[in-house]
């Protein structure tokens, strides 16, 4: 049971980590660090870490192309965050898995046949991949909070 528990469980668990992705990604709600119109779009929100508004700020000071930018921008906050979760949950997926496989004394060989001198290589391609994917996103999060500190500072 518990081989087949750990063999399909990517075919469970992905779907769930895709959906949450996709759910950050559209669903509105505030961002950590991130910025945002109020549901009566005459104030701009700024939020805190914890995604708490730290300061309102009035909008009549924007032009149009700025209210615009606004919302691509709250836009990108979501999508990079989302981005974030996913690269986190999937690490975390890894880890468990990969845990519980030596916890139970189940080979997931049979999953993936890569040969025995193959195997460092691919674990090193794997690493570096996933270590540039959270250079990049995470590098977009810091430019995305610097865009929004120069939006705020035009208020």
């Amino acid at each position: 049971m518990k081989k087949h528990w750990l063999r399909f469980s990517p075919f469970f668990v992905m779907p769930v980590i895709l959906g949450l992705h996709m759910f950050l990604s559209i669903e509105d709600y505030a961002v950590p660090l991130g910025v945002a119109l109020s549901e009566n779009e005459h104030i701009v929100e700024r939020y805190n870490w914890k995604g708490n508004i730290v300061a309102e700020f009035p909008k009549h000071g924007l032009t149009t192309k700025e209210e615009v930018d606004l919302f691509i921008l709250e836009s990108k906050f979501k999508q990079t965050f989302a981005a974030v979760v996913l690269l986190f949950l999937v690490l975390v997926y890894s880890v468990v898995l990969e845990y519980l496989s030596r916890l139970w004394k189940v080979s997931l060989e049979g999953v993936t046949k890569i040969p025995e001198k193959w195997k460092a290589v691919m674990i090193g391609v794997i690493i570096s991949l996933y270590a540039f994917a959270a250079f990049r996103i995470g590098t977009q999060y810091i430019e995305l909070v610097h865009e929004c500190e120069r939006l705020i500072h035009k208020l």
